[in-house]
């Protein structure tokens, strides 16, 4: 997992292999390369459960309006937001299809079984407890639900191919917020754990999940870090002295956060190394950090509270048409028309098609090697300006379908032994012939 530096050989090799590509393109009877991503699997909590929880009996459900307003078919999916997960940006990105399914929808056929599915539940976490309090899935369970699939995919497709499809699969994890958002505000764990002790509980459950994982095969797995706790709507409402008129995040909430991803990057740093797994920490902390900070700056007015309801605590059933405060006309409009609310509901952040609009909202030049200055917007990109030497000078564009930056994460594990800082799209000369194709950004070296 350690982070090589880029060589300008490199770059223009990849560049070069990229012409090759486009010019392969063109030519019609080339034979479609395989693609290096066969298939998305998820697991955790509402970021990453598109509705395996309309299937089971909890009241932590979102199957209703005004969720999935932005949803291409503006239908509540069960998803815990306005539009798209990041895992339905994930598979699109790569290529796979438009949106990740639920596990637990039978009505999924074979082709869209061996693409990949979320087996994540809404309310979820690493703490057994946690599930349960919610009545949604377990950890463990959603591995038991991945080792019900793998036999549906050897009965169906045979062992082989059914390996072949989790050896080239990414698995992305992503839970623990409503891990600590319960030892916060309830005093079951905190009788039994010091802070420092549940956090070791939660990465302890976690490296259980990934053992798990890395026995039935896989090979490339995501991991996401916690959000900055002490910010999110309900953390503020329920921890502050003055939750309604003192909407500012809670700093020692935000410390169990910054203190719990730094002891996961060192446990995935040890266990990358331990395994022959290719694991990527998705840093959600800071980007989702800044944007609370400077909301303006990124197209949003607000960023205390939920669109939901009074914004203050709203979630499931509670976020809904009639709920007490949310002036629904208005607020919904604002929901399809300008997004101005960075949180959708109590906990998870808000998306839209609409983010187009804001093209300054996913800046990655601080992130990216030998970028220079953002120099000229045109929607839905972000366009950079890469130097190398005196001669080479490129553009970059960048999508943000999503303020968390799982799809850059994703993207890295396919490129072997790099380490993904971007993804865009380079735009070669039209008057030679070429065309427009993806690209990622990378640091790595040309040996």
């Amino acid at each position: 997992m350690s982070i090589l530096t880029l060589s300008s050989s490199f770059l223009l090799l990849l560049l070069l292999l990229l012409k090759l590509s486009l010019q392969a393109q063109a030519q019609t009877n080339a034979p479609k390369p395989m693609n290096p991503v066969s298939a998305v699997f998820a697991f955790g909590d509402s970021t990453m459960d598109p509705g395996n929880n309309n299937f089971i009996a909890t009241a932590f459900r979102s199957d209703f309006p005004p969720y999935g307003r932005d949803f291409f078919t503006h239908l509540p999916t069960g998803r815990f937001t306005n539009g798209k997960l990041v895992t339905d940006f994930a598979a699109s990105y790569v290529g796979l299809k438009e949106e990740l399914p639920p596990c637990l929808d039978w009505s999924l056929g074979i082709d869209e079984l061996m693409t990949g599915v979320s087996f994540a539940s809404a309310g979820s976490g690493f703490d057994p407890l946690t599930a349960q309090i919610g009545g949604v899935i377990p950890m463990p369970q959603q591995l038991n639900y991945f080792k019900d699939y793998l036999n549906k995919l050897d009965f169906t497709i045979g062992e082989d191919k059914r390996a072949d499809i989790i050896k080239r699969a990414i698995f992305v994890v992503s839970a623990g917020t409503n891990d600590f958002i319960s030892y916060s505000t309830l005093p079951l764990r905190r009788q039994s754990f010091s802070i420092e002790g549940y956090q070791g509980y939660i990465l302890q459950n976690l490296r259980v999940l990934l053992q798990g994982l890395c026995d039935l095969g896989a090979e490339r797995i995501v991991v996401a870090g916690l959000p900055p706790i002490g910010c999110l709507p309900v953390v503020i409402t329920l921890n502050s002295k003055d939750g309604i008129h003192d909407r500012s995040c809670i700093e020692p909430d935000n410390a169990v956060s910054y203190d719990y991803n730094r002891k996961l990057q060192a446990l995935l740093q040890g266990y990358s190394t331990l395994r022959q797994v290719r694991i990527i920490y998705a840093d959600i902390y800071n980007p989702l950090f800044e944007l609370i900070q400077s909301p303006t700056k990124y197209g949003f007015e607000n960023s205390e509270e939920g669109c939901c309801g009074t914004g203050l605590v709203e979630a499931s059933f509670l976020c809904n048409p009639k709920s007490l405060g949310s002036e629904i006309d208005r607020r919904s409009r604002k929901l399809s028309s300008l997004i101005v609310f960075v949180y959708y509901c109590y906990v998870l952040p808000e998306v839209s098609q609409n983010i187009h609009s804001r093209p300054n909202a996913f800046d990655m030049s601080n992130q990216i090697p030998l970028i220079g200055d953002v120099i000229s917007v045109q929607p839905p990109a972000i366009w950079l300006n890469v130097q190398l030497g005196n001669n080479l000078n490129m553009r970059f564009a960048f999508w943000g379908e999503s303020i968390l930056m799982l799809p850059f994460a994703i993207l890295g594990l396919i490129m072997k032994p790099l380490e993904l800082k971007g993804f865009g799209s380079c735009k070669f000369p039209k008057e030679k012939g070429y065309g427009e194709m993806t690209i990622l950004v990378v640091e790595g070296d040309d040996t």
